[in-house]
């Protein structure tokens, strides 16, 4: 990320000399109370001691907090009209945080044709208690504005459909439609912005008790009009567990059929079962499935697998389609075409992983660099390529469901760089966010439990 200058332009009309001189000023650094080590809820505000000139400055002035270095605007910002002796009394919205410790620093900007931003204040460590039902729950939430990020990109959100009914992924075709997988089997088409998901599904996987997992469409979808999914089905065998396939699909007229089962009966799945599918450029598939207790050398969970478009292994692989071997429960596949790398959320326990594998001709299968995530509940990711929002360029978006936000992340084009800056967007704005995909004209598709949104500049 290139460091931005945190800083205010004032300018004053020197009427002597006919010519105008800038200050470049920035706002001062908010002096956050609280006590170090506290125990909170996370339901609380968070307050802070503001110096400015006046209420009118003070007015100008918005606010930022990282939660362990992730930034997003503070919500429900509220100041004193009258200053102390200490500066004007503020307080806002503390973010969702998971359970545990996090270090949490407040900053002070402004807008000015760029991002002004003070130095951030003392870190204060604050230990998080779990979580309610209610805290976590779905939130109402309408179209409109949805903050400015910190490199001064105005964002804003809009409802796409709602009355989803579990979504498990999300993908957009070229044509604008948008194609969501929901967990008992279902997968659904929204051909039209604003409106509501068919009630008829496409298709209608036979899941037999079992999970629809992963949804990807092929890179030539507007010629081949394929759709691959991933699925939890019972074995062939009575009394055997339940496997994942991947099956292909294609679609005409909105309805998928064609049905043709690439990979069988890859590992038995215990309970809820993990896996994810992603096309690259060239048309082969990546396909990644949970270890459930089963990994083991010689098996397939647990491993990115690389296969040709019939479920087959490229010729030069040596007669395997494993790429890697590192993960537990992936949950999503994000291929970066920029670092000719794979992204993979994995979560194994109450920890989350984003690691990135490089796949190439010339860069030789191994585990790429990994990141820990701060958020225990991530499912999905996604690469920004489009055009629309130039600065998000090559950054990683992570969902977040149990953090109610969507993870920004800045990374050196270098796969194996350990670099990164983190960002929250739409903190608390739109509820727990599970799903994550870019559209082909840059727009941002998200889904909540329920709902599918779009972020776009305002």
């Amino acid at each position: 990320m290139v460091p931005i200058m945190p800083r205010r332009l004032w300018c004053t009309l020197l009427i002597a000399l006919g010519t105008t001189a800038c200050e470049k000023k920035t706002p001062p650094t908010p002096s956050p109370g609280g006590t170090e080590g506290e125990t909170i809820t996370g339901r609380e505000r968070i307050g802070w001691d503001q110096q400015a000139a006046g209420a009118s400055e003070l007015a100008t002035f918005r606010y930022a907090i990282y939660v362990d270095n992730a930034r997003s605007e503070v919500a429900d910002a509220t100041c004193a009209t009258t200053a102390g002796a200490v500066g004007f009394a503020c307080s806002g919205r503390l973010p969702a945080m998971v359970q545990g410790s996090h270090t949490l620093e407040l900053a002070a900007f402004v807008l000015d044709g760029d991002v002004f931003e003070s130095p951030r204040s003392t870190p204060l460590r604050v230990n998080v208690q779990a979580a309610t039902a209610s805290e976590t729950s779905a939130v109402a939430w309408s179209s409109g504005p949805a903050g400015i990020t910190s490199d001064g990109v105005p964002l804003a959100v809009e409802r796409v459909a709602d009355g989803l009914a579990d979504p498990t992924d999300l993908a957009v075709a070229p044509d604008g439609r948008v194609f969501v997988a929901e967990r008992r089997g279902s997968v659904r088409t929204i051909d039209d912005p604003g409106g509501q998901p068919s009630r008829t599904p496409s298709a209608s996987v036979d899941v037999e008790g079992g999970e629809l997992l992963a949804l990807a469409l092929d890179p030539q979808f507007a010629r081949t009009h394929f759709v691959y999914v991933v699925y939890a089905a019972p074995a062939d065998r009575s009394g055997d567990r339940p496997t994942y396939r991947l099956a292909r699909f294609r679609e005409t007229a909105g309805v998928l059929g064609e049905r043709a089962v690439l990979v069988n009966e890859v590992a038995p799945v215990d309970g809820a079962g993990a896996a994810s599918v992603r096309t690259m450029p060239d048309g082969r598939l990546l396909l990644s499935v949970g270890t459930n207790g089963h990994g083991g050398a010689t098996s397939l969970e647990g491993k990115l697998l690389r296969l040709e478009r019939d479920g087959t292994t490229p010729r030069e692989q040596n007669g395997t389609p494993v790429i890697t071997a590192v993960f537990d429960a992936p949950q999503g596949i994000a291929w970066d075409r920029g670092r000719s790398a794979a992204w993979i959320v994995d979560r194994a326990g109450a920890a989350a992983t984003l690691s990135a594998v490089p796949i190439g001709p010339s860069v030789p299968p191994r585990a790429g660099v990994s990141y820990r995530l701060a958020d225990a509940d991530v499912r999905s990711a996604a690469v920004y390529e489009g055009d629309l929002l130039p600065a998000f360029r090559n950054d990683v978006l992570v969902a977040s469901d149990e953090g109610r936000h969507l993870v920004r992340l800045r990374v050196p084009v270098a796969a194996r760089s350990r670099t990164l800056t983190a960002e929250r967007l739409l903190q608390d704005r739109v509820g727990g966010i599970r799903l994550v995909a870019v559209s082909p004209d840059g727009a941002i598709y998200f889904s909540t439990a329920d709902t599918v949104g779009r972020i776009t500049p305002r």
